[in-house]
């Protein structure tokens, strides 16, 4: 599939976002995962629009953290989710799904358990991280409470407080930073 310009317009956006968060640990590609994917229900998933773009950087952090914790590769199996491609999934994606506002991953690690990762993220929970840039979040379709993230911008950057979801499956962990703790 060749990229139209809309496409590598917004992979441009999200690789200098990730560079400018100080992000060590992924690429362009790897959070963009499966965004020209088709799914059984022949619904293709598309790039998250562009006002989404800065909602994943925070979940990266916290993703970037664990990576360097667990000395292992982390490979992100699931990101963005337009809705109605969420809607189509084996099984179907949640209705207020924190992917459909780029908020939230699914991954795997190269060591460990699914519940050996949560609970190394459940220990991030309520500590703060810093980004070298301002993060500029925005609300969308699911529950999301900045407030309780308490980002805080100044001309050096942001800080913010990790506050998020946490779902253990049998072969993989979802994280996200919807500001309140949630655990399945």
């Amino acid at each position: 599939m060749t990229d139209n310009p809309k496409r590598l317009a917004i992979r441009e956006q999200v690789q200098n976002l990730i560079k400018a968060a100080g992000i060590k640990h992924f690429s362009v590609d790897e959070v963009l995962v499966h965004t020209a994917s088709t799914n059984k229900a022949g619904v293709t998933n598309r790039m998250p629009l562009v006002h989404l773009i800065y909602n994943c950087i925070p979940t990266l952090i916290v993703l970037d953290a664990l990576r360097a914790e667990l000395g292992c590769p982390v490979v992100l199996t699931s990101g963005y989710r337009e809705p109605e491609y969420n809607r189509t999934l084996d099984p179907p994606g949640a209705e207020r799904s924190q992917h459909v506002d780029f908020r939230a991953f699914d991954f795997k690690a190269m060591a460990g358990t699914p519940k050996d990762w949560a609970k190394k993220l459940e220990n991030m929970r309520g500590k703060p991280f810093a980004c070298p840039m301002m993060l500029a979040v925005q609300p969308g379709v699911g529950p999301f409470r900045p407030e309780l993230l308490r980002i805080n911008n100044t001309l050096q950057g942001s800080a913010f407080i990790f506050h998020g979801g946490i779902g253990v499956y049998n072969t993989f962990c979802h994280v996200d930073t919807r500001g309140i703790d949630v655990s399945w």
